[in-house]
């Protein structure tokens, strides 16, 4: 990861979110989902807000679980 990535995290937090329950293996997690479920670049996806980043990645995590628990019932 280049230092201007690591910046581009940090840059545009958000008064609300908490930086340090923000790991390096969750945000790589991220962004590999991202990259993977939407079809874009990881430069795309890093040119993006880290807030709107992480919105995408509680939608992805609440579908994958939504997606699990129907698995399970059946």
């Amino acid at each position: 990861m280049s230092l201007n990535e690591i910046k581009s995290i940090f840059r545009d937090l958000s008064p609300l979110c908490r930086p340090v329950l923000y790991n390096i293996d969750d945000f790589e997690q991220e962004i590999f989902n991202l990259m993977w479920h939407l079809k874009q670049s990881r430069s795309e996806i890093m040119s993006w807000p880290s807030s709107e980043r992480r919105i995408l990645w509680e939608k992805y995590r609440k579908q994958t679980d939504l997606e699990r628990k129907a698995l399970e019932q059946a």
